[in-house]
Protein backbone atom coordinates (compact mmCIF):
# COMPACT_ATOMS: atom_id res chain seq x y z
CA UNK A 1 0.00 0.00 0.00
CA UNK A 2 1.34 3.41 -0.99
CA UNK A 3 0.89 6.33 1.43
CA UNK A 4 2.04 9.94 1.75
CA UNK A 5 5.55 10.26 3.22
CA UNK A 6 5.90 14.05 3.32
CA UNK A 7 2.81 16.09 2.57
CA UNK A 8 4.73 19.36 2.54
CA UNK A 9 6.19 18.29 -0.80
CA UNK A 10 2.76 17.84 -2.42
CA UNK A 11 1.95 21.17 -4.09
CA UNK A 12 -0.80 21.17 -6.73
CA UNK A 13 0.36 24.53 -8.07
CA UNK A 14 3.87 23.10 -8.69
CA UNK A 15 2.86 19.72 -10.12
CA UNK A 16 -0.62 18.22 -10.52
CA UNK A 17 0.70 14.63 -10.53
CA UNK A 18 3.78 12.60 -9.62
CA UNK A 19 5.22 9.42 -11.13
CA UNK A 20 6.44 6.66 -8.84
CA UNK A 21 8.09 3.38 -9.76
CA UNK A 22 7.19 0.31 -7.76
CA UNK A 23 9.51 -2.75 -7.49
CA UNK A 24 8.57 -6.23 -6.26
CA UNK A 25 11.67 -8.34 -5.27
CA UNK A 26 11.74 -12.03 -4.35
CA UNK A 27 14.07 -13.72 -1.81
CA UNK A 28 16.51 -14.64 -4.58
CA UNK A 29 16.96 -11.00 -5.59
CA UNK A 30 14.94 -11.12 -8.80
CA UNK A 31 12.38 -8.35 -9.27
CA UNK A 32 9.78 -6.69 -11.51
CA UNK A 33 8.88 -3.01 -11.74
CA UNK A 34 5.94 -0.80 -12.81
CA UNK A 35 5.29 2.93 -13.10
CA UNK A 36 2.24 4.44 -11.36
CA UNK A 37 0.95 8.03 -11.59
CA UNK A 38 -0.49 9.64 -8.46
CA UNK A 39 -2.69 12.68 -9.16
CA UNK A 40 -3.14 15.60 -6.77
CA UNK A 41 -6.37 17.47 -6.13
CA UNK A 42 -6.37 21.18 -5.53
CA UNK A 43 -6.85 22.63 -2.07
CA UNK A 44 -7.37 26.33 -1.51
CA UNK A 45 -4.61 26.93 1.03
CA UNK A 46 -5.04 29.59 3.64
CA UNK A 47 -8.53 30.44 2.44
CA UNK A 48 -12.16 29.37 2.92
CA UNK A 49 -13.21 30.30 -0.59
CA UNK A 50 -13.02 28.51 -3.91
CA UNK A 51 -13.57 29.90 -7.41
CA UNK A 52 -13.74 27.50 -10.31
CA UNK A 53 -13.03 27.92 -13.99
CA UNK A 54 -15.05 28.05 -17.19
CA UNK A 55 -14.89 24.25 -17.32
CA UNK A 56 -16.57 21.50 -15.31
CA UNK A 57 -15.16 21.90 -11.80
CA UNK A 58 -15.36 19.46 -8.91
CA UNK A 59 -14.52 20.70 -5.44
CA UNK A 60 -15.17 19.56 -1.88
CA UNK A 61 -14.53 21.82 1.09
CA UNK A 62 -11.68 20.47 3.22
CA UNK A 63 -12.56 21.84 6.63
CA UNK A 64 -15.49 22.73 8.84
CA UNK A 65 -15.03 26.44 8.14
CA UNK A 66 -17.70 28.55 6.46
CA UNK A 67 -16.80 28.17 2.78
CA UNK A 68 -17.72 30.33 -0.20
CA UNK A 69 -17.79 28.02 -3.25
CA UNK A 70 -18.26 29.50 -6.74
CA UNK A 71 -18.35 27.33 -9.86
CA UNK A 72 -18.50 30.04 -12.53
CA UNK A 73 -19.20 28.47 -15.96
CA UNK A 74 -19.43 24.76 -16.75
CA UNK A 75 -21.25 21.83 -15.20
CA UNK A 76 -19.82 22.00 -11.70
CA UNK A 77 -20.05 19.77 -8.64
CA UNK A 78 -19.53 21.71 -5.42
CA UNK A 79 -19.77 20.15 -1.96
CA UNK A 80 -19.60 21.91 1.38
CA UNK A 81 -18.34 20.46 4.64
CA UNK A 82 -19.33 21.02 8.26
CA UNK A 83 -19.58 24.81 8.19
CA UNK A 84 -22.24 27.22 7.09
CA UNK A 85 -21.26 27.22 3.43
CA UNK A 86 -22.39 29.33 0.48
CA UNK A 87 -22.59 27.52 -2.87
CA UNK A 88 -22.94 29.38 -6.17
CA UNK A 89 -22.93 27.10 -9.22
CA UNK A 90 -23.01 29.87 -11.79
CA UNK A 91 -23.75 28.91 -15.38
CA UNK A 92 -24.19 25.30 -16.45
CA UNK A 93 -25.90 22.26 -15.00
CA UNK A 94 -24.50 22.11 -11.48
CA UNK A 95 -24.74 19.74 -8.55
CA UNK A 96 -24.57 21.61 -5.25
CA UNK A 97 -24.42 19.73 -1.94
CA UNK A 98 -24.36 21.68 1.30
CA UNK A 99 -23.18 18.98 3.69
CA UNK A 100 -23.49 19.62 7.41
CA UNK A 101 -24.13 23.15 8.62
CA UNK A 102 -26.67 25.77 7.62
CA UNK A 103 -25.85 26.36 3.97
CA UNK A 104 -26.93 28.91 1.37
CA UNK A 105 -27.50 28.15 -2.32
CA UNK A 106 -27.26 31.16 -4.63
CA UNK A 107 -29.08 31.31 -7.96
CA UNK A 108 -28.79 34.56 -9.91
CA UNK A 109 -31.43 35.38 -12.52
CA UNK A 110 -31.37 32.92 -15.43
CA UNK A 111 -28.08 31.20 -14.51
CA UNK A 112 -29.53 27.86 -13.41
CA UNK A 113 -30.51 25.51 -16.23
CA UNK A 114 -31.07 22.18 -14.49
CA UNK A 115 -29.28 22.36 -11.15
CA UNK A 116 -29.59 19.66 -8.51
CA UNK A 117 -29.58 21.06 -4.98
CA UNK A 118 -29.08 18.92 -1.88
CA UNK A 119 -29.30 20.67 1.45
CA UNK A 120 -27.41 17.99 3.36
CA UNK A 121 -27.52 17.53 7.11
CA UNK A 122 -27.85 21.13 8.25
CA UNK A 123 -30.79 22.29 10.31
CA UNK A 124 -31.82 25.19 8.05
CA UNK A 125 -30.47 25.71 4.53
CA UNK A 126 -31.42 28.59 2.25
CA UNK A 127 -32.17 28.73 -1.47
CA UNK A 128 -31.63 32.39 -2.35
CA UNK A 129 -32.96 33.82 -5.60
CA UNK A 130 -30.75 36.86 -6.10
CA UNK A 131 -30.91 39.79 -8.52
CA UNK A 132 -33.80 41.54 -10.22
CA UNK A 133 -34.73 38.74 -12.64
CA UNK A 134 -37.01 35.89 -11.68
CA UNK A 135 -35.42 32.46 -11.63
CA UNK A 136 -35.90 30.60 -14.91
CA UNK A 137 -35.44 26.83 -14.80
CA UNK A 138 -35.67 24.12 -17.47
CA UNK A 139 -36.20 20.58 -16.25
CA UNK A 140 -35.36 21.65 -12.70
CA UNK A 141 -35.82 18.71 -10.29
CA UNK A 142 -35.25 20.08 -6.84
CA UNK A 143 -33.83 17.90 -4.12
CA UNK A 144 -34.68 20.24 -1.29
CA UNK A 145 -33.70 18.50 1.92
CA UNK A 146 -34.38 21.00 4.68
CA UNK A 147 -34.04 24.03 2.43
CA UNK A 148 -35.51 27.43 3.25
CA UNK A 149 -36.70 29.40 0.22
CA UNK A 150 -35.99 33.12 0.12
CA UNK A 151 -37.21 34.86 -2.99
CA UNK A 152 -36.21 38.47 -2.42
CA UNK A 153 -39.25 40.76 -2.90
CA UNK A 154 -41.31 37.58 -3.30
CA UNK A 155 -39.78 36.90 -6.70
CA UNK A 156 -41.39 33.87 -8.33
CA UNK A 157 -39.59 30.80 -9.56
CA UNK A 158 -40.43 30.55 -13.27
CA UNK A 159 -40.43 27.36 -15.34
CA UNK A 160 -40.03 26.98 -19.10
CA UNK A 161 -41.81 25.01 -21.81
CA UNK A 162 -40.36 21.68 -20.70
CA UNK A 163 -42.20 19.14 -18.56
CA UNK A 164 -40.77 20.41 -15.28
CA UNK A 165 -41.02 18.85 -11.84
CA UNK A 166 -40.86 21.13 -8.81
CA UNK A 167 -40.89 19.43 -5.42
CA UNK A 168 -40.88 21.72 -2.40
CA UNK A 169 -42.18 19.10 0.05
CA UNK A 170 -38.82 18.92 1.87
CA UNK A 171 -38.82 22.55 2.99
CA UNK A 172 -38.42 22.90 6.75
CA UNK A 173 -38.93 26.66 7.03
CA UNK A 174 -39.88 29.51 4.74
CA UNK A 175 -39.25 33.26 4.77
CA UNK A 176 -42.07 34.99 2.92
CA UNK A 177 -44.41 33.29 0.45
CA UNK A 178 -42.89 30.60 -1.80
CA UNK A 179 -44.20 31.46 -5.27
CA UNK A 180 -43.62 29.05 -8.14
CA UNK A 181 -44.75 29.35 -11.77
CA UNK A 182 -44.13 26.14 -13.72
CA UNK A 183 -44.51 27.86 -17.10
CA UNK A 184 -45.35 25.89 -20.24
CA UNK A 185 -45.32 22.11 -20.54
CA UNK A 186 -47.08 19.38 -18.59
CA UNK A 187 -45.60 20.13 -15.18
CA UNK A 188 -45.78 18.52 -11.75
CA UNK A 189 -45.60 20.91 -8.81
CA UNK A 190 -45.58 19.71 -5.20
CA UNK A 191 -45.90 22.42 -2.59
CA UNK A 192 -44.34 22.72 0.83
CA UNK A 193 -45.99 22.32 4.22
CA UNK A 194 -46.31 26.11 4.31
CA UNK A 195 -48.57 28.55 2.44
CA UNK A 196 -47.56 28.24 -1.22
CA UNK A 197 -48.52 30.16 -4.36
CA UNK A 198 -48.35 27.62 -7.21
CA UNK A 199 -49.03 28.44 -10.88
CA UNK A 200 -49.22 25.76 -13.55
CA UNK A 201 -48.97 27.94 -16.65
CA UNK A 202 -49.75 26.38 -20.03
CA UNK A 203 -50.04 22.61 -20.41
CA UNK A 204 -51.81 19.87 -18.47
CA UNK A 205 -50.32 20.41 -15.03
CA UNK A 206 -50.66 18.60 -11.71
CA UNK A 207 -50.43 20.98 -8.75
CA UNK A 208 -50.47 19.70 -5.18
CA UNK A 209 -50.45 22.24 -2.37
CA UNK A 210 -49.62 19.93 0.52
CA UNK A 211 -50.17 21.32 3.99
CA UNK A 212 -50.66 25.04 4.54
CA UNK A 213 -53.16 27.54 3.15
CA UNK A 214 -52.22 27.39 -0.53
CA UNK A 215 -53.24 29.29 -3.65
CA UNK A 216 -53.25 27.22 -6.86
CA UNK A 217 -53.72 28.56 -10.39
CA UNK A 218 -53.88 25.98 -13.16
CA UNK A 219 -53.76 28.43 -16.06
CA UNK A 220 -54.25 27.14 -19.60
CA UNK A 221 -54.75 23.43 -20.19
CA UNK A 222 -56.67 20.71 -18.39
CA UNK A 223 -55.12 20.63 -14.93
CA UNK A 224 -55.46 18.62 -11.73
CA UNK A 225 -55.42 20.94 -8.72
CA UNK A 226 -55.18 19.32 -5.27
CA UNK A 227 -55.14 21.76 -2.38
CA UNK A 228 -54.16 19.16 0.20
CA UNK A 229 -54.48 20.05 3.87
CA UNK A 230 -55.24 23.58 5.04
CA UNK A 231 -57.67 26.15 3.63
CA UNK A 232 -56.83 26.26 -0.07
CA UNK A 233 -57.95 28.57 -2.88
CA UNK A 234 -58.16 27.73 -6.59
CA UNK A 235 -57.90 30.74 -8.91
CA UNK A 236 -59.56 31.18 -12.32
CA UNK A 237 -59.15 34.10 -14.71
CA UNK A 238 -62.77 34.74 -15.73
CA UNK A 239 -66.15 35.62 -14.27
CA UNK A 240 -68.03 32.96 -12.31
CA UNK A 241 -70.71 32.97 -15.03
CA UNK A 242 -68.07 31.81 -17.54
CA UNK A 243 -67.62 28.46 -15.80
CA UNK A 244 -69.47 25.24 -15.09
CA UNK A 245 -68.83 23.87 -11.58
CA UNK A 246 -70.03 20.30 -11.04
CA UNK A 247 -69.49 17.57 -8.48
CA UNK A 248 -67.13 14.86 -9.68
CA UNK A 249 -67.75 11.12 -9.41
CA UNK A 250 -65.29 9.84 -6.85
CA UNK A 251 -65.02 13.21 -5.07
CA UNK A 252 -64.06 16.79 -5.78
CA UNK A 253 -65.29 19.04 -8.57
CA UNK A 254 -64.89 19.57 -12.29
CA UNK A 255 -64.58 23.23 -13.28
CA UNK A 256 -64.94 23.89 -17.01
CA UNK A 257 -64.17 27.20 -18.73
CA UNK A 258 -67.12 27.81 -21.09
CA UNK A 259 -65.58 30.79 -22.88
CA UNK A 260 -64.57 30.54 -26.53
CA UNK A 261 -61.33 28.61 -26.69
CA UNK A 262 -61.68 27.62 -23.01
CA UNK A 263 -58.68 29.67 -21.79
CA UNK A 264 -58.54 27.91 -18.41
CA UNK A 265 -59.45 24.47 -19.79
CA UNK A 266 -61.30 21.86 -17.76
CA UNK A 267 -59.77 21.34 -14.33
CA UNK A 268 -60.24 18.68 -11.67
CA UNK A 269 -60.34 20.33 -8.23
CA UNK A 270 -59.63 18.27 -5.12
CA UNK A 271 -59.38 19.15 -1.42
CA UNK A 272 -60.05 22.85 -1.95
CA UNK A 273 -62.25 25.16 0.08
CA UNK A 274 -62.55 28.28 -2.10
CA UNK A 275 -62.88 28.99 -5.83
CA UNK A 276 -61.74 32.51 -6.74
CA UNK A 277 -63.03 34.10 -9.94
CA UNK A 278 -62.33 37.57 -11.30
CA UNK A 279 -65.62 38.90 -9.92
CA UNK A 280 -66.31 36.80 -6.83
CA UNK A 281 -65.28 33.89 -4.65
CA UNK A 282 -67.28 30.75 -4.00
CA UNK A 283 -66.91 28.64 -0.87
CA UNK A 284 -67.15 24.94 -1.57
CA UNK A 285 -69.02 22.56 0.72
CA UNK A 286 -67.41 19.40 1.93
CA UNK A 287 -67.04 17.04 -1.01
CA UNK A 288 -70.02 14.68 -1.25
CA UNK A 289 -70.13 11.47 -3.29
CA UNK A 290 -73.22 9.79 -4.77
CA UNK A 291 -74.45 6.66 -2.96
CA UNK A 292 -73.70 3.34 -4.61
CA UNK A 293 -76.13 1.17 -6.57
CA UNK A 294 -79.15 -0.24 -4.74
CA UNK A 295 -79.50 -4.01 -4.39
CA UNK A 296 -82.09 -6.33 -2.78
CA UNK A 297 -80.48 -7.99 0.25
CA UNK A 298 -83.52 -10.23 0.90
CA UNK A 299 -83.09 -13.62 -0.78
CA UNK A 300 -86.82 -14.42 -0.61
CA UNK A 301 -89.05 -14.14 -3.67
CA UNK A 302 -90.39 -10.65 -4.31
CA UNK A 303 -94.07 -11.55 -3.90
CA UNK A 304 -97.09 -11.13 -1.65
CA UNK A 305 -100.64 -12.52 -1.64
CA UNK A 306 -103.36 -10.26 -2.93
CA UNK A 307 -105.42 -8.46 -0.28
CA UNK A 308 -102.62 -8.87 2.32
CA UNK A 309 -102.96 -6.50 5.29
CA UNK A 310 -100.75 -3.41 5.73
CA UNK A 311 -97.31 -4.22 7.07
CA UNK A 312 -97.00 -7.58 5.29
CA UNK A 313 -93.47 -8.23 4.03
CA UNK A 314 -93.05 -8.52 0.26
CA UNK A 315 -89.53 -10.02 0.13
CA UNK A 316 -87.70 -6.77 -0.70
CA UNK A 317 -85.00 -5.11 1.43
CA UNK A 318 -83.25 -2.23 -0.35
CA UNK A 319 -79.54 -1.86 0.45
CA UNK A 320 -77.00 0.72 -0.74
CA UNK A 321 -73.66 2.00 0.56
CA UNK A 322 -72.17 5.50 0.61
CA UNK A 323 -68.48 6.02 -0.29
CA UNK A 324 -68.22 8.93 2.18
CA UNK A 325 -67.13 7.73 5.59
CA UNK A 326 -69.70 8.47 8.29
CA UNK A 327 -72.48 9.38 5.86
CA UNK A 328 -75.91 7.79 6.30
CA UNK A 329 -78.67 6.88 3.84
CA UNK A 330 -82.43 7.36 3.93
CA UNK A 331 -84.68 5.10 1.84
CA UNK A 332 -87.87 6.19 0.12
CA UNK A 333 -90.21 5.11 -2.68
CA UNK A 334 -90.23 7.46 -5.65
CA UNK A 335 -92.91 5.18 -7.15
CA UNK A 336 -95.00 3.30 -4.54
CA UNK A 337 -97.31 1.73 -7.14
CA UNK A 338 -100.17 4.08 -6.41
CA UNK A 339 -99.99 3.82 -2.62
CA UNK A 340 -99.81 0.02 -2.53
CA UNK A 341 -96.38 -0.27 -0.84
CA UNK A 342 -94.27 1.49 1.80
CA UNK A 343 -90.59 1.34 2.80
CA UNK A 344 -88.83 1.69 6.12
CA UNK A 345 -86.67 4.81 5.76
CA UNK A 346 -83.86 3.32 7.86
CA UNK A 347 -83.82 -0.42 7.08
CA UNK A 348 -85.04 -0.32 3.47
CA UNK A 349 -87.64 -3.08 4.14
CA UNK A 350 -90.64 -2.86 1.78
CA UNK A 351 -94.11 -3.78 3.08
CA UNK A 352 -97.75 -3.57 2.01
CA UNK A 353 -99.25 -0.10 2.56
CA UNK A 354 -102.85 -0.77 1.39
CA UNK A 355 -103.80 -4.39 0.71
CA UNK A 356 -107.19 -3.44 -0.69
CA UNK A 357 -105.34 -2.16 -3.77
CA UNK A 358 -103.64 -5.52 -4.36
CA UNK A 359 -105.96 -7.43 -6.72
CA UNK A 360 -104.45 -10.36 -8.60
CA UNK A 361 -107.28 -10.34 -11.12
CA UNK A 362 -106.48 -6.68 -12.01
CA UNK A 363 -102.66 -6.88 -12.06
CA UNK A 364 -100.38 -9.79 -11.22
CA UNK A 365 -97.37 -7.55 -10.41
CA UNK A 366 -96.47 -3.96 -9.58
CA UNK A 367 -93.34 -1.89 -10.25
CA UNK A 368 -91.90 0.27 -7.48
CA UNK A 369 -88.88 2.61 -7.59
CA UNK A 370 -86.58 2.77 -4.55
CA UNK A 371 -84.35 5.77 -3.77
CA UNK A 372 -81.39 5.92 -1.34
CA UNK A 373 -80.50 9.52 -0.37
CA UNK A 374 -77.42 10.67 1.58
CA UNK A 375 -77.28 13.58 4.03
CA UNK A 376 -76.03 15.88 1.26
CA UNK A 377 -79.05 15.19 -0.96
CA UNK A 378 -77.31 12.97 -3.52
CA UNK A 379 -79.15 9.73 -4.32
CA UNK A 380 -79.28 6.55 -6.35
CA UNK A 381 -82.42 4.73 -7.53
CA UNK A 382 -83.50 1.26 -8.63
CA UNK A 383 -86.71 -0.34 -9.98
CA UNK A 384 -88.10 -3.46 -8.25
CA UNK A 385 -91.01 -5.67 -9.36
CA UNK A 386 -93.33 -7.12 -6.66
CA UNK A 387 -95.41 -10.09 -7.84
CA UNK A 388 -98.87 -10.97 -6.47
CA UNK A 389 -100.14 -14.45 -5.71
CA UNK A 390 -103.78 -15.35 -6.28
CA UNK A 391 -106.27 -15.78 -3.44
CA UNK A 392 -109.84 -17.16 -3.95
CA UNK A 393 -111.93 -14.55 -2.19
CA UNK A 394 -115.26 -15.39 -0.40
CA UNK A 395 -115.13 -19.22 -0.68
CA UNK A 396 -113.93 -22.30 1.26
CA UNK A 397 -113.35 -24.35 -1.84
CA UNK A 398 -110.92 -24.11 -4.68
CA UNK A 399 -110.96 -25.89 -7.99
CA UNK A 400 -107.98 -25.64 -10.23
CA UNK A 401 -107.55 -25.96 -13.95
CA UNK A 402 -105.98 -28.43 -16.32
CA UNK A 403 -102.67 -26.62 -15.84
CA UNK A 404 -100.18 -26.41 -12.97
CA UNK A 405 -102.04 -24.55 -10.21
CA UNK A 406 -100.69 -22.98 -7.00
CA UNK A 407 -103.14 -22.12 -4.22
CA UNK A 408 -102.97 -21.38 -0.47
CA UNK A 409 -106.08 -21.33 1.72
CA UNK A 410 -106.72 -17.84 3.07
CA UNK A 411 -108.61 -18.60 6.32
CA UNK A 412 -108.97 -21.21 9.08
CA UNK A 413 -112.15 -22.64 7.49
CA UNK A 414 -112.45 -26.24 6.27
CA UNK A 415 -111.35 -25.91 2.69
CA UNK A 416 -111.95 -28.26 -0.23
CA UNK A 417 -108.99 -27.89 -2.56
CA UNK A 418 -109.07 -29.60 -5.97
CA UNK A 419 -106.26 -29.32 -8.44
CA UNK A 420 -107.74 -31.24 -11.36
CA UNK A 421 -105.10 -31.90 -14.02
CA UNK A 422 -101.50 -30.65 -14.01
CA UNK A 423 -98.72 -30.58 -11.43
CA UNK A 424 -100.43 -28.56 -8.70
CA UNK A 425 -99.29 -27.04 -5.37
CA UNK A 426 -102.19 -26.83 -2.87
CA UNK A 427 -101.75 -25.57 0.72
CA UNK A 428 -104.39 -25.56 3.47
CA UNK A 429 -104.72 -23.21 6.41
CA UNK A 430 -105.92 -23.72 10.01
CA UNK A 431 -109.15 -25.70 9.26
Amino acid sequence: MVTVADGTLLDYETATSHLIRVRATDTGGLFSEADVTVNLTDVVEGSTSYTGTSGADTFTATSAANWMLSGLDGNDSLTGAGGNDTLDGGLGTDTLTGGAGDDTFLVRGTEASADSLQGGEGATDTLKVDGTAALTLAGFDTLLNGIEVWGGNNKAVIGTGAANRFDLSGLTSVTGLPSLDAGGGNDTVIGSSFADNLLGGAGADALSGGAGNDTLTGGAGNDTLDGGAGTDTIVFSGLLSNYSVASRAGGGYVVQDLRTGSPDGTDVVLNAEVLRFSDTTQTLPAVNSTPGAISDSNAAANQVAENSPAGTLVGVTALASDPDAGDSLTYSLVNNAGGRFAINTTTGVVTVADGTLLDYETATSHLIRVRATDTGGLFSEADVTVNLTDVVEGSTSYTGTSGADTFTATSAANWMLSGLDGNDSLTGAGG
